[in-house]
């Protein structure tokens, strides 16, 4: 009986375990079958396809499998997006991201990171955005996925541009031309090294945007992609146009209206159409001006392009009000406003609002320009600027009451006050810089001046030890030659001395100071000097201005300079202080010692000290 028992609960285990398994093998083929039908069928029928991936999600929850769970929202997000639904998609990213986390597919969690960082972009959430595109490249470190590495890069390139950060932008899109082959993925190489020149066009870094712009028009040629070879052919005449160069902007701006009308990209040509025209209004070439305008509204109307009459006839507008056509400019103006099923860009609603607000001035319609100028600064916003101001002061003048007038002219004066402390302070800051940048020149030639003074002072050093240890090794010669014999110093006559008498004399004047060194005594006067060569006063005063070009004083200094040069260099004198070396030498003070070494050396005694030893 026990044994049937136990027979009967084993075989109900597995019975039932069968059943859970084979229902668990049911429901994941089915998911596993519906992923794959979704996917193949997303692109040609989303209804369809939205309609498998949630039968499959919910078979995925109902069995608990996280890894297909996430990749049907992966999936789902991916179907949304083709939508443009991008604040569903971006829930579905949301969903997926921990489980690919949990399992450990660092790609996929990369690519739902991008994708929830592309709609904190979009809504200009840079800094979450930011967040998920680092986490990203945290997640594909050891990825060999390049291109989504350099998607990552690129997408940050675009944050840091958005910003203004154009340094960083710079650096990122680098980044993804150093990650890609080139011959491999040239249209994205083009597409970032474009980036790349439309930075700098922001930076009005002309000659660098041109560059890149060169660049990529040469990768999008390899590709035969006309449609981006034809926009880069726009960039770079729009750029021309801001050189003033107009022969150049026309060249590439007809490349462009050639290739955009060989593949019908008729709204295309009509930007390129308009930017061109709106050049030749700039530089007062009206008739080539109007006949573009006309050519891009014809465009536009035969394929309904509603934005592109809108802007077309309120570059019109602005056209014949610039030609003083006030009843042309008031008929495009008021077609502009009336397209229907339009979200109208501001820079071109504004327009239409002040030539009519201009239009109905100069027709003494007040009421009217009131409501247009008011409709214009209010477009404007940011814009805003004293002189439309002042037209709007102007009109109400005549249409509104004593106390509205005085209230216009208080606010007036204090946008104006605002506008010169503006001018006042940009004035202040360009002085400011200006001071600045100077300063700086002066420190960088004051910097390069002193180390040219500092070399040249080396160099003296130099010389003036090579000089010592001349000086030096000369003396040990006289020693030995002289053996300390006492020489016999002649008397002289007080006539005029004869040259062989004068050699004598200058003779026994060099022996007196190189080996007997009188110098050193800081008492000696050239009486002393005179008396110990037998000489008079007058004979040797006149021997040292002929023959040594000098007079007594400095012939002296000279000698006790040389001396001190020598004791400088030697070891021997390391613990004689500037002044102990000056006293020895037979100088009465350090100022004076300090004078006479800086003129016989070029330096001063206690830079020569200090740098003979690092010589």
């Amino acid at each position: 009986m026990k044994f049937l028992l136990l027979f009967f609960l084993t075989f109900s285990h597995i019975f039932l375990f069968s059943q859970n398994f084979q229902e668990r093998f049911t429901n994941n083929y089915y998911v596993v079958k519906c992923l794959s039908i979704s996917k193949f069928i997303t692109n040609s029928d989303v209804e369809n396809a939205q309609k498998y991936i949630d039968s499959c999600i919910i078979r995925a929850k109902k069995i608990q499998n996280k890894y297909l769970l996430a990749k049907l929202y992966f999936q789902k997000s991916k179907i949304l997006d083709n939508q443009y639904l991008y604040d569903s998609s971006f829930l579905y990213y949301k969903l997926a991201l921990p489980y690919f986390i949990e399992f450990g597919d660092s790609v996929c969690a990369a690519k739902c990171c991008i994708n929830i960082g592309a709609s904190h972009y979009y809504y200009g959430n840079y800094d979450s955005a930011f967040i998920h595109y680092n986490l990203a490249s945290e997640f594909l470190k050891n990825s060999d996925d390049t291109l989504l590495k350099s998607k990552v890069f690129n997408n940050l390139g675009l944050i840091y541009k958005s910003q203004g950060n154009y340094k960083k932008a710079i650096e990122s899109f680098e980044q993804v031309i150093n990650l890609l082959n080139p011959e491999k993925y040239t249209k994205n190489v083009a597409n970032t090294t474009n980036n790349i020149g439309i930075v700098y066009w922001e930076q009005k870094n002309y000659q660098e945007a041109l560059n890149k712009f060169f660049e990529a028009l040469k990768l999008y040629e390899q590709t035969d992609n006309f449609d981006d070879i034809a926009s880069v052919y726009a960039n770079i005449g729009l750029i021309y146009s801001d050189l003033y160069d107009t022969s150049n902007a026309v060249f590439y701006f007809d490349k462009a209206i050639y290739i955009y009308d060989s593949i019908n990209n008729n709204e295309e040509l009509v930007s390129v159409l308009q930017n061109k025209a709106l050049m030749y209004l700039y530089f007062n070439r009206m008739p080539q001006a109007e006949k573009l305008f006309f050519e891009s509204l014809k465009i536009s109307e035969n394929i309904n392009y509603k934005l592109g009459i809108f802007t077309v006839k309120t570059n019109l507008a602005g056209f014949y009000s610039k030609n003083n056509q006030a009843q042309k400019a008031v008929k495009y103006a008021l077609e502009s406003l009336k397209i229907k099923d339009l979200d109208y860009p501001l820079v071109n609603l504004s327009q239409s609002y002040f030539v009519l607000a201009n239009a109905y001035f100069d027709a003494n319609h007040f009421k009217e320009a009131a409501l247009y100028f008011k409709k214009y600064v209010q477009t404007k916003d940011t814009l805003f600027n004293l002189d439309v101001h002042k037209q709007i002061v102007e009109i109400q003048t005549k249409y509104e009451t004593e106390r509205t007038e005085a209230e216009l002219e208080i606010y007036r004066q204090k946008v104006l006050i605002q506008d010169l402390e503006i001018q006042n302070k940009k004035k202040k800051f360009l002085t400011a810089v200006t001071i600045s940048f100077l300063t700086l020149i002066f420190a960088v030639i004051f910097i390069i001046l002193y180390i040219q003074k500092q070399k040249s002072y080396l160099a003296l050093v130099e010389q003036n030890i090579k000089l010592a240890k001349s000086d030096i090794e000369k003396e040990k010669l006289i020693l030995k030659t002289t053996e300390n014999k006492e020489k016999d110093i002649p008397k002289y006559s007080d006539t005029n001395l004869n040259e062989t008498q004068k050699k004598k004399l200058i003779d026994n004047i060099i022996t007196l100071m190189e080996e007997k060194k009188y110098f050193l005594n800081e008492q000696f006067t050239i009486n002393d000097f005179a008396k110990e060569l037998n000489s008079n006063r007058n004979y040797l005063s006149q021997i040292i201005n002929d023959h040594f070009k000098t007079n007594f004083n400095n012939f002296i200094n000279e000698f006790r300079v040389k001396e001190a040069r020598k004791m400088l260099i030697n070891p021997d004198f390391d613990n004689y202080t500037i002044e102990g070396i000056a006293k020895s030498v037979g100088f009465h003070s350090k100022a004076t010692f300090n004078t006479a070494f800086k003129k016989f050396t070029g330096v001063t005694p206690s830079f020569f000290k200090n740098n003979s030893k690092i010589l």
